[in-house]
């Protein structure tokens, strides 16, 4: 690819200059696309009727948003998105245990879409007053552009989901334990193959990693 490439993102400047560590044909760059398309620039001001609710949004979206929090953000911003997901989860575990089972465990594809209709008592964890701070890398249920691009649902024998949207949230207790940040996130493979690897052959590591859970299952 050329150095002189425009960049996925939409911002006009070269590829090499902007996202040139996200490889051209990920399923990141390709979200990169379809926000592009959808006005992800356009304001600060939060767009998504979802402010209050459990959405989910796809491991796609996730680590896009990762990427832009670690090369953007300051420490203690990190640490205040942390600290509201684990509050988020903590309540959910002592008040509303059925949900907390299902965001992170076990579930039908039936009962994960209810998660979008779960109200919780707090605001998104990227909502500071009306404005959102993760407007550049905004998920496409807050862009009001249908659910996420997270298509590959591989199952176990049983039936139940192996790759799978999560809530926001659940995403970053995973991540962040105990809300420490740890040192080698960008080494970690389910960081680093979505960044550099295209779609067609994450997709396949993918089922390569389905085949062996179900082997061994």
């Amino acid at each position: 690819m050329s150095n002189d490439t425009a960049c996925f993102c939409g911002s006009g400047k070269k590829h090499a200059d902007c996202h040139g560590h996200i490889r051209c044909d990920s399923l990141v760059a390709k979200l990169y696309r379809l926000q592009a398309r959808c006005g992800a620039a356009n304001g600060s001001a939060c767009r998504s009727p979802l402010r209050s609710q459990c959405f989910l949004v796809s491991e796609a979206e996730f680590v896009q948003l990762l990427d832009d929090m670690l090369r953007h953000w300051t420490a203690e911003e990190i640490r205040q998105v942390v600290d509201r997901s684990w509050e988020c989860r903590r309540y959910l575990e002592a008040e509303r245990p059925d949900i907390a089972e299902k965001a992170g465990g076990k579930t039908t594809p039936g009962e994960l879409a209810s998660l979008n209709e779960t109200a919780l008592p707090f605001p998104c964890v990227f909502l500071r007053g009306e404005d959102c701070a993760a407007r550049r890398v905004r998920p496409l249920l807050c862009l009001g552009c249908g659910a996420s691009i997270d298509f590959v649902l591989l199952r176990y024998k049983d039936g139940v989901l192996v790759r799978r949207p999560a809530p926001l949230f659940y995403y970053f207790t995973l991540i962040f334990r105990d809300g420490v940040l740890p040192d080698n996130i960008p080494d970690a493979p389910f960081y680093r193959d979505m960044l550099t690897l295209s779609e067609a052959d994450y997709i396949e590591k993918l089922a390569e990693y389905a085949e062996l859970k179900t082997a061994s299952f």
